[in-house]
């Protein structure tokens, strides 16, 4: 599908971040002006100050659902005929035949098409001339199974993405996986913003959004990391009703005072209260002297981080520890083979601020 030939401007709604980045990201380099909007209220807002040209927008957002946004703007807007892309997950039949009643120019799935096949309906609406009639096709392009949603399950959808062998196919198993989690991090966002389970629910956002725009095929490393976090969804689920917990120390320990820097930046969100070392045998004193729960640990060989979970281990307060040391790509793996011990990981050195937030977030207390 071929893009029209003049810039268009777009207004992305809807209230995933995830989603957000992704298709604006690729509007972008489409050539279009892209706005974004994460709740039905500024929704309405930005259309009444400047008509798009596309609205893309999502039905189950807060303050003001699209539902009532489509309904606003074909029946009070001054722009009644703006063309609207629906891009929901919110399939039951009762919705489809409500917002079909309000004319959308197409009505998507999310669950059921891929990126791809969004930015070419987007394309296609543009290219479409601006005086042909509106006409909604729902009923014809969605079928039961379609409805369903993908049947795969969770170490499904991880073979998968862990055998993708070219990026197309990473980021597609990436994005299918996301959709897995999706609702249950939705959940997790409803819960107070100081919450254990709202912070793991933001970090695992920020981890798919760190994920899907990489470049490379996923390394070990990341992927070691989706196999931690993901898992642990379930747990926080039942923890949403708890409020803001105790700041919990987390331990730093780096010879380079900018990798230290860096990773006390990346620690120092709410809930964590980091605390940075330069040497081994520093470290270890902050661990015998105070209730150290978790702990970020950069080294350089496998050998060398053998060596400091023995003496973390053999501190009085350093048994339940749980340490992520930070390696050489090429000895992540050659780590969890060698080193057993279920309240320690190695992740890259080079590893994303998310990537290490979704290990901590997911164990915390």
């Amino acid at each position: 599908m071929s893009s029209p030939t003049r810039q268009a401007s777009i207004l992305l709604a809807d209230d995933d971040p995830f989603i957000i980045s992704l298709y604006r990201d690729k509007l972008i380099r489409s050539g279009h002006r892209v706005d974004t909007v994460q709740n039905g209220e500024d929704a309405i807002k930005r259309i009444h100050e400047k008509p798009p040209d596309l609205l893309v927008l999502d039905l189950n957002m807060p303050r003001m659902d699209g539902t009532a946004v489509l309904k606003y703007i074909r029946e009070q807007s001054t722009a009644p005929d703006l063309p609207v892309i629906v891009l929901s997950n919110a399939c039951a039949r009762d919705i489809i035949d409500k917002v079909n009643v309000l004319r959308p120019t197409r009505f998507l799935i999310k669950y059921d098409n891929k990126p791809k096949k969004v930015i070419d309906e987007i394309l296609s609406v543009l290219s479409e001339s601006e005086d042909q009639d509106v006409v909604a096709s729902v009923p014809a392009e969605i079928s039961d199974d379609q409805l369903s949603g993908s049947e795969e399950t969770l170490p499904e959808l991880m073979n998968r993405l862990e055998s993708a062998d070219d990026l197309e196919r990473q980021r597609e198993a990436l994005l299918d996986l996301y959709r897995f989690f999706q609702e249950d991090l939705r959940n997790l966002k409803q819960s107070n913003p100081l919450s254990p389970a709202f912070q793991f629910g933001e970090a695992v956002e920020q981890l798919f959004e760190h994920l899907y725009a990489c470049s490379d095929i996923l390394s070990f490393s990341s992927l070691q990391t989706l196999n931690l976090a993901l898992p642990m969804t379930e747990q926080w689920l039942k923890r949403l009703d708890e409020g803001p917990a105790s700041p919990e120390l987390i331990l730093i320990l780096s010879e380079s005072p900018d990798i230290r820097r860096s990773l006390y930046e990346t620690c120092n969100r709410p809930g964590l209260l980091p605390l940075a070392a330069a040497r081994e045998d520093s470290a270890l004193d902050i661990i015998g002297e105070n209730a150290v729960p978790l702990a970020v640990w950069n080294t350089r060989r496998v050998s060398a981080a053998r060596k400091a979970l023995q003496g973390i281990r053999d501190t009085e307060s350093g048994s339940g520890l749980r340490v992520i040391f930070l390696l050489p790509e090429k000895d992540t793996e050659a780590f969890s083979e060698k080193i057993i011990d279920n309240r320690a990981v190695a992740l890259s050195d080079t590893s994303s601020g998310p990537e290490i937030l979704s290990v901590i977030h997911a164990w915390r207390r």
